[in-house]
């Protein structure tokens, strides 16, 4: 199956958002044929049409690959996203007793 085809496969399952399991399998394959780069501009560059894949690639990064998800928000900029997302890592830190701030 070819890139192109599962962009399309990837758009029309956007239209009837029933089949979110394909939807991630779709992301994932295409994460895993294009280089990172490539696979971010798609998803950034869709328009409204894959707005719900952004969606649904952040919450699968959130949940299954946190590096993931700090590389897409890096490439489109999204500082206020990115600390957010540190202040949201550090805080679990600091609950499981990982790490303290400020303390020697």
């Amino acid at each position: 199956m070819g890139i192109q085809t599962l962009v399309s496969i990837l758009a029309l399952y956007f239209f009837s958002e029933t089949e979110f399991a394909v939807v991630y399998q779709v992301l994932l394959n295409l994460h895993k044929r294009l280089p990172l780069g490539n696979f971010f501009k798609l998803i950034e560059d869709g328009g409204p049409k894959v707005a719900s894949a952004s969606k649904l690639l952040q919450i699968y990064a959130r949940d299954q690959n946190r590096e993931m998800l700090r590389d897409f928000f890096y490439s489109d900029d999204r500082r206020v996203d990115s600390g957010l997302l540190l202040l949201e890592e550090a805080s679990t830190q600091q609950a499981r007793g990982e790490f303290t701030l400020g303390h020697h």
